[in-house]
């Protein structure tokens, strides 16, 4: 699956811009600069409840739309923040993606490729986030 996905790093409510490193395994995902918002789709990391016993995404299906051109701070595609108290590494395809997430932190996620996609958290390898990109 050609594309690439971009990730910035700013909760949204901290708003307060981090910027992560990528990894050489990224596959089809890149970082791109900007800060969380609420107008577009968005999973949370969240630790473990009394019923599902492992770190998790909350919801575990996201479907959004690809971006169009060059990916910014406002042409993303998703966000993902992490809620725990720890940092969060992402996975794709069992690799690592990006440097850790920090806690409460986010980041938005641009995807220029549609298509079907899983990332994982190495913290926890049952916990999936499964996106429908359109």
């Amino acid at each position: 699956m050609a594309g690439a996905i971009g990730l910035t790093i700013g909760l949204m409510a901290l708003s307060v811009p981090v910027s992560i490193g990528v990894h050489a395994a990224a596959g089809p995902f890149t970082q791109v600069p900007g800060n969380a918002s609420t107008t577009h789709p968005n999973s949370n990391i969240v630790p473990a409840t009394s019923t599902i016993k492992y770190t998790h995404f909350v919801p575990k299906a996201l479907t959004a739309k690809h971006a169009s051109g060059t990916c910014t701070a406002t042409n993303y595609s998703f966000s993902i923040g992490n809620t725990t108290k720890v940092k969060q590494q992402l996975t794709y395809k069992g690799q690592p993606l990006f440097a850790p997430l920090p806690p409460k932190r986010a980041i938005d996620v641009c995807v220029t490729a549609a298509g079907k996609y899983v990332l994982g958290l190495k913290s926890a390898p049952k916990a999936t986030l499964t996106l429908t990109i359109t």
